[in-house]
């Protein structure tokens, strides 16, 4: 007999569910009204159908699913409550319960919005609160200037090393290339493990050009930065010598790859960048929390420029519209966030170099 599966495909669904997802994700016609789902980036469609997935498949390893289920038949007091318990019996994280029960609230109501959900809607907020009362990680004492810096060192230290894998010696140059990069420009990681060469990554008169277009970012935001040019022969080195290397004579647009000669994971790029840091750094630092370490540093350092850390995030901000503040695009606020990187580097190396300083 089959065993059922923690995690239910879409075509596993029954068909009520299934076609009542599809018709919320559709886009509407001239004189049609468009489903509830269909502004959303397809990264968040994802990991709201993740997230239904997950709870047709506790149903289902329950016996508690049947062929001819809607969605208003998911909202059963009982199912909500056992599958509360179920996350609280595998220790899942105060984080990873909300999220669950979030991108389950979220499917519900777009796929059956006259339901009655007072019940999940009550598990979230308790859930919610529970979250909140977790002590606070303590904030990252890197900057990003330092961060940049050490994806620099290790690539310089993992060119100059001699590896017996050649295989393990492109992953770990490319970790500090990736770093480096983030540090520069904090995209989201899913966003960074979508980067084709040539596409998403384009050489521009001696300087690496790394941009997204609005339909493949989170929030439909296009985005688009120059790259330090300090950072130009790296990325070369990445491309001609040790990306090739992981290819092995194999084709593939994908610029992060793994030993698989395939485009790296998402979570393996997750895993990676936070290994890599621990090593370089002694601190282990998501990529998630390069983004808060990147405003942090440009609110400290250059005050005066705090209002590009929106751009610089690729945030959408009301409130900083309704300030009346005119901004400068991405492109260029990137561009004076770089600037800054490079200027504290040259400050740093010549108080290095005065009588009595220390390195």
């Amino acid at each position: 007999m089959k065993v059922p599966r923690e995690r239910l495909e879409p075509p596993e669904w029954p068909d009520r569910i299934r076609a009542a997802w599809a018709e919320s994700c559709s886009s509407a016609e001239l004189f049609e009204e468009a489903g509830g789902a269909q502004h959303w980036a397809p990264a968040t469609r994802r990991l709201v159908e993740r997230g239904l997935g997950l709870y047709l498949g506790f149903l289902s390893m329950r016996r508690w699913l049947r062929k001819d289920q809607g969605p208003e038949d998911l909202l059963n007091v009982e199912w909500l409550r056992g599958y509360a318990k179920c996350c609280a019996q595998r220790m899942l994280r105060p984080a990873s319960k909300v999220t669950r029960f979030n991108m389950l609230n979220e499917a519900l109501r777009v796929m059956a919005p006259l339901a009655d959900r007072t019940t999940l809607v009550r598990v979230l907020r308790r859930l919610q609160k529970a979250q909140r009362a977790q002590p606070k990680s303590a904030a990252s004492s890197v900057s990003s200037s330092e961060l940049y810096e050490a994806g620099i060192a290790r690539m310089e230290r993992v060119a100059a090393a001699k590896y017996e894998k050649r295989d393990v010696q492109a992953i770990q140059y490319g970790d500090g290339l990736m770093m480096a990069m983030l540090a520069a420009k904090p995209l989201r990681i899913s966003t960074v493990a979508r980067t084709d060469v040539d596409l998403h990554l384009v050489k521009i008169a001696g300087r690496y050009r790394w941009s997204f277009d609005a339909l493949e970012t989170k929030n439909y935001e296009r985005t688009r930065t120059d790259l330090p040019q300090r950072l130009t022969p790296y990325i070369d080195r990445w491309l001609e010598t040790y990306r090739s290397i992981l290819l092995k004579g194999n084709s593939n647009a994908a610029m992060w790859i793994s030993c698989h000669r395939q485009r790296m994971a998402c979570s393996t790029l997750h895993a990676r960048f936070a290994a890599a840091t621990r090593t370089e750094l002694a601190e282990r630092i998501s990529p998630h929390e390069v983004r808060k370490i990147v405003a942090t540093s440009v609110a400290v350092s250059m005050p005066e420029e705090a209002r590009i850390i929106p751009q610089l995030l690729d945030h959408r901000s009301d409130a900083v519209a309704k300030r009346d503040y005119i901004l400068a695009d991405s492109l260029s606020a990137s561009g004076r966030y770089l600037a800054s990187l490079e200027k504290r580097r040259a400050e740093a190396r010549a108080r290095s170099r005065k009588p009595g300083s220390t390195l």
